[in-house]
């Protein structure tokens, strides 16, 4: 997904799910997958990802 996003002109920078609270600050946008959906609507995701989405959802990043 990043090397598709970065060939339509998008800036894109890869981390781990560790380094989430330090860089959280200077993003703008997050861009996740999931490994699968369920039924009601939620999404099957891997392991880090509770980390990601609550430290962008603390710094109000959509």
């Amino acid at each position: 997904m990043a090397s598709r996003l970065a060939t339509a002109g998008v800036s894109v920078t890869v981390i781990s799910s560790a380094a989430v609270g330090a860089l959280m600050p200077r993003v703008n946008k997050v861009v996740v997958g999931a490994l699968g959906a369920l039924s009601g609507g939620a999404a099957l995701a891997s392991a880090g990802l509770l980390a990601v989405t609550t430290a962008a959802a603390h710094r109000a990043v959509s």
